[in-house]
């Protein structure tokens, strides 16, 4: 095993986390490293989990947000996808299966999944041998649905 690390309390981390299981596969870390070069509008991943990252929009609420989810156990290698994790939302549930429809032809194998944190969730399976496919993805389901659920977010939020 290799561990860099640039910092005691970084050492620390990284053995902590190869103890415990949790270590990040290379292939995922280095798709997002790659995601991050070309994120759009800053819209970087954040969080520390190993098998996943969260693209947050600001402005929106926490429970809806872009992931990267490795997905080491099965041959898509990774999913591109869009979560509502909060029952309070069902419009925006709505709006994002209707997304599946305009996302199909580009993507085929996109779905949606109304059970989801009591919310919903879409997803674009990848294969992860080639990052540029996932950035690419994540870059267009970003520009296919960052504006339309602006838009319902701003009427939900806007007083009667």
């Amino acid at each position: 095993m290799t561990v860099v690390a640039s910092s005691p309390a970084e050492l620390k981390d990284a053995i902590s986390q190869t103890k415990s299981g949790r270590t990040m596969r290379a292939e995922f870390e280095s798709l997002l490293d790659a995601y991050n070069l070309e994120a759009p509008d800053g819209l970087n991943t954040s969080g520390s989990a190993s098998g996943y990252r969260f693209i947050r929009v600001p402005g929106w609420p926490g429970a809806v947000h872009y992931e990267f989810l490795d997905r080491s156990g099965e041959p898509s290698g990774v999913g591109v996808e869009l979560h509502v994790e909060s029952a309070e939302y069902p419009d925006l549930c709505e709006l994002v299966e209707g997304f599946v429809a305009s996302l199909s032809g580009e993507f085929p194998d996109v779905s949606y999944s109304k059970k989801w944190f009591r919310g919903c969730r879409l997803v674009i399976p990848v294969p992860l041998a080639d990052p540029s496919i996932a950035v690419q993805a994540m870059k267009r389901l970003i520009a296919e649905t960052r504006a339309p659920i602006l838009s319902l977010l701003d009427g939900i939020a806007a007083p009667d």
